[in-house]
């Protein structure tokens, strides 16, 4: 249990295919994580002769000026520091956006290490212009489909696409499905309604599957065992718990469930506050969604299931209204810190309620929870 790992780097390999039709951007969404990030900038410094172009797209707070001073060094890199917090979603997005002169662009977590096996895995994929990658960890032998039936066949959960880093899409196709409607960047997997909107662009999209193997110390910039097994539970049963159910073995999946209810708070009532009154797009909740806080394991997460589940049936007007009471009692302070900067504690009753009655029941406001 003890035992140290270590990332032994492979000399470099010789490539037998043109890999001048090949050109390869990586792109890092980020947020909050400098250190983590200038520890991807440290990696990508080791593979620069793989790599054309580095994007980075910020959504912190405050300026990052060590990363801005480090891509300023170098002609091929790019630092875009947003007004504000995009979201991931549409981070990730606007960092394709912003891709030019490559061929393909990789997208990267900002907590996901940069290896040498991974870059080899996606140089000997060889690429052609119209065609994208998946380094999956669950493929058994690599493999070329097309289309988007095949895509399905082969992708049924969207959970398989969990691992961010996985995908290495084409730059051109991609850009042009950027103007698809893509429902992922609310749900947070806009990289794989990304792939639906190149099918939608091109209906024989071939793409490539690559069984790629983790090491613990590769998947997650952790600094622990579990990283694997606990990366899984963060992306996906954190955030939808019933993808609990696609877990065979029924001991671990009464582990993760377990950990699941409590991960979840009473925090959450903002959240569904925030979906009722039009300021992050609206989850449908049903029995079932919440269904797995009924346990008697732990029997305190069952009044936060009644007061979720109660709360998801009142009508959005009364939300508004309390807020609207609410508001008059806050500093204008605080309310912009909640995104409610379109109301004013000096305001008339009436006036907060017509504000928060104009707000779109599926507007998108970016809110960290």
């Amino acid at each position: 249990m003890g035992a140290d790992f270590y990332l032994i780097i492979s000399p470099p390999r010789t490539y037998f295919f043109d890999m001048s039709r090949f050109s390869l951007t990586v792109g890092i969404p980020t947020y909050n994580r400098p250190e983590a990030l200038l520890r991807r900038l440290n990696e990508l410094d080791n593979f620069a002769e793989h790599i054309d172009r580095v994007i980075i797209c910020d959504n912190s707070a405050l300026l990052n000026d060590e990363t801005k001073h480090r891509c300023a060094e170098n002609p091929n890199w790019h630092y875009e520091k947003n007004p504000f917090n995009l979201g991931w979603g549409p981070n990730l997005l606007k960092a394709i956006g912003l891709t030019e002169d490559t061929t393909h662009f990789w997208v990267r977590g900002d907590d996901d290490q940069i290896t040498i096996s991974q870059i080899n895995a996606v140089l000997e994929a060889n690429l052609q212009e119209d065609e994208f990658l998946i380094l999956d960890s669950n493929a058994q032998n690599a493999f070329v489909g097309q289309g988007l039936e095949q895509f399905c066949e082969n992708f049924r959960k969207i959970q398989s696409m969990g691992w961010l880093s996985m995908l290495v899409i084409p730059t051109k196709l991609a850009k042009q499905a950027l103007a698809t409607a893509y429902w992922g960047v609310s749900t947070g997997y806009p990289h794989f309604s990304l792939v639906i909107g190149m099918f939608l662009k091109n209906p024989n999209l071939k793409f490539h599957v690559v069984p790629f193997e983790f090491s613990l110390s590769e998947f997650r910039d952790v600094g622990e065992k579990s990283g694997q097994r606990w990366a899984f539970f963060n992306l996906c049963i954190k955030a939808f718990s019933r993808t609990a159910e696609t877990i065979p073995d029924p001991r671990l999946r009464r582990i993760y469930l377990r950990e699941w209810r409590k991960s979840q708070t009473f925090r959450n009532i903002k959240k569904l506050v925030a979906m009722k009154i039009g300021l992050i797009r609206a989850e449908p909740i049903s029995f079932s969604t919440l269904s797995p806080l009924l346990s008697l394991d732990n029997a305190n997460r069952i009044p936060l299931f009644v007061v979720l589940y109660l709360g998801s049936k009142v009508p959005r007007s009364l939300f508004q209204y309390v807020v609207a009471i609410w508001a008059g009692r806050q500093s204008q302070a605080d309310l912009i810190k909640l995104n409610l900067a379109m109301i004013q504690p000096s305001q008339k009753f009436a006036e907060r309620l017509n504000c928060l009655q104009q707000i779109p029941q599926e507007e998108i406001v970016s809110t960290v929870y």
